[in-house]
């Protein structure tokens, strides 16, 4: 099993030093938007408090994101969305729905009005990347913890489990800067 106290700590310095490498945030996409910034945890108290008045089960994931790590601001794109903020509880029911995600592999652009994502729900809006995509995590379910990316031009990517996602987003601004 995965320690993520200490994976959160590792991706916290892998965050401090993009930000001292990319001072502007105008080298890596949307640092600019979240300058780096790590918001802080939040306490099991108030993870506890949000599922109750939203009647969400967070996946552990998630959860340890924001017990360890912090709960948005820096992140993929214009980076994650405040866990205290009402948009991220106002987005449980944004894609109003009635069936579980089935694992999609890579991305579909095949998206017809029949397409399984017209009739999701179980998901919380967490991040953007601008209009028209936006990044959702699923939060019931096999699927459980996994992000998948939905551009509103019918493009629906998977971007693996949430802890994955977000490495792999580090990982890719620290290539670039390490290189200039």
């Amino acid at each position: 099993m995965k320690n993520y106290q200490l994976f959160w700590k590792k991706i916290r310095e892998q965050v401090l030093l993009a930000s001292s490498l990319d001072n502007n945030g105008d080298v890596v996409f949307g640092a600019g938007q979240h300058k780096y910034t790590i918001n802080s945890v939040v306490t099991d108290k108030n993870i506890i408090e949000f599922e109750q008045r939203t009647s969400i089960n967070l996946p552990d994931v998630y959860r340890s994101y924001l017990k360890y790590y912090g709960s948005g601001g820096a992140g993929p794109d214009y980076g994650i969305y405040n866990f205290s903020s009402d948009y991220l509880t106002h987005s449980v029911g944004d894609l109003s729905l009635d069936s579980q995600l089935t694992s999609i592999e890579g991305c579909d652009t095949d998206i017809s009005e029949t397409h399984p994502i017209h009739n999701l729900h179980g998901v919380i809006r967490i991040a953007t990347a601008g209009n028209p995509t936006d990044y959702f995590m699923v939060v019931t379910g096999k699927e459980r913890g996994r992000v998948f990316a939905w551009n509103y031009d019918d493009v629906l990517c998977d971007e693996g489990l949430f802890d994955d996602w977000y490495q792999g987003w580090i990982n890719h601004p620290l290539s670039l800067l390490k290189k200039r």
